[in-house]
């Protein structure tokens, strides 16, 4: 199963849905497998850090929110959820473990993201 305390969670629909963990894993699930089955996509990258916001996007790609990571950054990551491999990866100085936010525009070709010096 999924590792970590849950730190997001976002819906694709009534039967997909992403789960992302402090533990820094990015997790995706359908509804309509058994109970106890694994995930559907797990979204993997290099070492990332813990996860406090998901969101899909118009188009069904997920995109997460990391927390301090090993090279004192957070990011944002966009995953194309039929490999599960990372589209873009957006860096942002951040020595902290606060929570940042993002937003993607309806046609994904805005992403806004907020950093630890309050911009």
């Amino acid at each position: 199963g999924q590792k970590g305390i849950l730190g997001a969670i976002a819906a694709l629909d009534e039967n997909v849905y992403a789960c992302g963990s402090y533990g820094g894993t990015v997790r995706v699930y359908d509804a309509r497998e058994p109970p106890r089955a694994p995930a559907t996509r797990a979204c993997k990258d290099k070492p990332m850090g813990g996860v406090t916001r998901l969101k899909f996007d118009a188009a069904g790609r997920l995109w997460s929110a990391h927390r301090k990571e090993p090279d004192s950054t957070a990011s944002v990551r966009g995953f194309d959820l039929r490999t599960g491999k990372v589209l873009v990866r957006c860096a942002r100085r951040n020595p902290t473990h606060q929570r940042l936010d993002f937003d993607v525009s309806a046609d994904a070709a805005t992403l806004v993201a907020g950093g630890g010096g309050g911009g």
